[in-house]
């Protein structure tokens, strides 16, 4: 209960209002004390006084009492504040809201890994994949490959600092072809995912980086580049997996880690098939690859029951035989030129897109876009006679 005053009283509710102009005060007095929060309010005019007692009453409906007690300092900071944020048409509310906001995102990015853990803890995965049979190792070895690049540039960034911005200029310090950028994208974007799965990001930053690869025209060996290419397989002294994998690639139609992959023990002499594993397969998908007799006559002397047909350290062979075939800096090789030409000349006899499509595991679509270079049936057929030396079938 109120105490009684032997002084008239305006207001009888909270905050009320005494009339004291007979005291020394000469004032009429708001009492806005509550539960040992706030304090007396003085003013001469009655009008004034009645408005500081609404006000007070309105707030503590509001706020509660806190409102109350709010210091005279904080109240400075805030008329402060409002004016600082005057010329920007922002409250000190929106700035509060603001600021508590990044608070909130700084306590979330000082528990965010860095680049170099998100990496070490996706690779552990992506290897649990190849033991699950779901990755090829050469897709780990690759991955592994770029994310090294990664690490050594932004590696003790936190996963969360890691932008648009910086995987731009990333991508941009690497000297290579539009589609070898656009490849390193497509792995950075893998890792992201995996990160924004585990909830260390929000989203993936890659997702807004766009690389532009010009279509190259699709390369066909002649028919003399071809014999070319095989007699300087047949000559090189890694002859015993370099003449296969020619073979597999130019007349079988495989894809070059399809091909460096591939164990003797998926030759199929009997049945006339390569068997070509989902986990080697670009589409993760096993196929069986019908052998040509070309491919045949080319593989058989070199056939094993089991083993792997190209040795792991295979790119010192294949840059020594591209050499000695006549390919330089002047005259590069022509990328995926023997899946080109075995895909052209397959269709040049066979007249067949969707059996072609078939043996090279790919798309009709894909066959109809990019193969359109006619290839006479004459040309295609000195193709198909090519024989290792020593064939009776040697043109």
């Amino acid at each position: 209960m109120p105490t009684k005053s032997k002084f008239p009283i305006i207001r009888a509710t909270w905050p009320r209002i005494v009339d004291y102009r007979t005291t020394k005060l000469r004032s009429f007095v708001v009492d806005g004390r509550y539960n040992g929060n706030g304090r007396r309010h003085y003013s001469r005019e009655i009008s004034r006084a009645k408005a500081i007692a609404e006000r007070l009453a309105t707030d503590r409906h509001n706020f509660g009492t806190a409102l109350l007690d709010f210091p005279p300092e904080d109240r400075v900071m805030a008329v402060e504040s409002r004016e600082l944020l005057r010329p920007f048409g922002k409250t000190v509310r929106d700035a509060a809201i603001h600021y508590a906001a990044w608070l909130k995102a700084e306590a979330v990015r000082s528990e965010s890994p860095l680049v170099r853990d998100c990496v070490a803890q996706f690779l552990v995965e992506r290897v649990r994949s190849v033991e699950r049979g779901e990755l090829s190792k050469r897709s780990v070895e690759e991955t592994r490959h770029r994310m090294s690049y990664l690490v050594s540039a932004t590696g003790d960034l936190r996963i969360v600092d890691l932008g648009v911005e910086q995987l731009r200029t990333f991508l941009n310090s690497f000297p290579v072809s539009a589609r070898t950028r656009s490849n390193i994208r497509r792995v950075l974007s893998v890792l992201l995912n995996y990160c924004r799965d585990k909830r260390w990001i929000e989203s993936n930053p890659c997702e807004r980086i766009k690389i532009k690869v010009p279509r190259p025209d699709v390369v066909v060996l002649s028919v003399a580049d071809s014999e070319r290419l095989l007699r300087s397989a047949e000559q090189s002294g890694f002859r015993e997996s370099l003449v296969p994998y020619v073979a597999l690639c130019l007349f079988g139609g495989l894809r070059p880690f399809e091909a460096q992959q591939l164990d003797w023990s998926q030759v199929d002499f009997e049945t006339e098939t390569l068997h070509i594993l989902a986990k080697t397969s670009k589409k993760r998908e096993s196929r069986y690859v019908h052998m040509e007799p070309a491919l045949i006559d080319w593989l058989r002397p070199h056939a094993q029951s089991t083993g792997a047909i190209c040795p792991k350290a295979f790119r010192r062979p294949w840059r020594s035989l591209l050499k000695n075939a006549g390919y330089s800096a002047q005259r590069p090789w022509p990328q995926d030129a023997m899946r080109h030409t075995a895909a052209s000349m397959l269709l040049a006899v066979k007249q067949n897109r969707a059996l072609v499509a078939e043996e090279l595991g790919t798309s009709v679509e894909v066959l109809r876009r990019h193969y359109r270079q006619p290839i006479l049936k004459s040309v295609a057929l000195l193709f198909w006679q090519l024989r290792p030396i020593g064939n009776k079938d040697l043109i």
